[in-house]
């Protein structure tokens, strides 16, 4: 399935596993919990949110995530976590690089994780 998944959302939140487009999300108020089926542009802003996202099984991206006034936490992810302003930031190549997940909480957090694996 190609295109793009789009998501304007106030309140409430979205669950969207198995991804394998690109993926945009912009909400206010609301909370993104997003698995990816494989490596796919993504470009998530949650304001007065949180987001949930975890990697895809097999395959490469780029991490560019910041949490303004909140934490980045990372599980199984191997990228350095910075202070940024009042907030978290981490960046970096996982599993070799690939398309870019960029995650922006502000006054939310993140979390990231590796996929599980033996499923």
């Amino acid at each position: 399935m190609g295109g793009v998944a789009r998501f304007d959302v106030r309140g409430g939140e979205v669950t969207l596993r198995g991804a394998r487009q690109e993926v945009r999300f912009d909400g206010r108020s609301a909370d993104l919990t997003l698995a990816l089926g494989a490596p796919a542009p993504v470009t998530a802003i949650a304001t007065g949110g949180s987001i949930a996202f975890t990697a895809p099984p097999r395959g490469g991206f780029t991490l560019d995530a910041i949490a303004n006034a909140g934490a980045v936490r990372l599980s199984g992810v191997d990228v350095p976590v910075t202070a940024e302003g009042e907030g978290q930031r981490a960046k970096g190549d996982v599993a070799g690089g690939g398309p870019t997940v960029a995650l922006r909480a502000t006054d939310g957090g993140i979390d990231v994780r590796a996929a599980a694996t033996g499923s």
